[in-house]
């Protein structure tokens, strides 16, 4: 496995290093050490990750509209059902 390396070229990548650690079964002490501190994400990651985070915030928001939406229908129809039995026993 070729090795990739952060701009500092100081510590592989994390991503190889992960990949590594997936695939081996051998044990941590073996595997290259990384850098964290050297390890820095480039515009376009970050602008990714902020992208996903804004999305997974309107899902969260449009999720519980769902729910709340979903609950008025659940009562209005239980109120319905209701006034339905008490209309058939007229």
């Amino acid at each position: 496995m070729q090795t990739r390396y952060t701009k500092h070229q100081s510590s592989p990548c994390l991503c190889d290093a992960f990949e590594q650690m997936t695939r081996s079964d051998a044990p941590y002490k073996s595997l290259p050490a990384i850098n964290i501190l050297n390890y820095t994400e480039s515009n376009d990651l970050q602008d990714i990750r902020k992208s996903l985070n804004e999305a997974r915030e309107e899902l969260m928001l449009a999720t519980t509209d769902c729910q709340v939406k979903r609950d008025q229908f659940m009562t209005e129809l239980k109120e319905r059902e209701e006034l339905q039995k008490t209309v058939r026993g007229l």
